[in-house]
Order: C-alpha cells, then structure tokens, then sequence
C-alpha cells in the first residue's frame, strides 16, 4: 500500500472514530466528568507505558524524564490536554457538542 493512501485512509478512520465519541460518551453521562477523564489518563499512562517497555524505549523514557525542562513542558501539555478533555465530555454530559 503506497504512502498516501495508508495516510488518507488512516485520517478517514481518526475522523471517524472522533465523530463517533459524543456518542460514546453521552452513554457515559450518569458518570462524573472527572472520573471519566481520570480513567482515561491512568490507562492511557498504563498502555502507554507498556508499550514503550516492550519496544525497549526505557531508556529514552528515563532520559526525557531526567531533564526538568522537558519534564516540565510534558506536565503543562498533560494539564491542558486533561482540561480540554474535560471541557469536551462534560459538554457532551450537558448537550451542547455543537457550542
């Protein structure tokens, strides 16, 4: 399969699976926001994690971790990231995923 077509068809299925998460997550609405988005960053984490270890990125892992500037740069982007997520499911809670 050439490059440009692996490519657009990997775009068509993350837009696809994209639009389909309001669907998922009002089936989610009796759960609070938080617990929702706390699920997702401790098993995102664990897979994470996981998969890097059995690649044998361990090492790159420690080395990215090790530098406080960088560390840094990961906490903010996980914050924001989290807090944007949040925003997002509590909006499909509440109905307003056009807004």
């Amino acid at each position: 399969m050439q490059t440009h077509t692996k490519g657009l068809l990997l775009a068509i299925s993350a837009y696809t699976i994209w639009g389909f998460f309001p669907l998922y997550f009002n089936l989610l609405v009796s759960v609070l926001p938080l617990e929702v988005v706390s699920q997702r960053v401790i098993w995102s984490l664990v897979c994470t994690l996981g998969i890097g270890l059995a690649l044998g990125h361990a090492g790159r892992l420690k080395t990215a971790l090790s530098n406080k500037h960088l560390t840094g740069w990961l906490l903010l982007s996980a914050i924001l990231i989290s807090i944007n997520w949040l925003v997002y499911i509590w909006a499909v809670g509440q109905h307003r995923v056009i807004e």
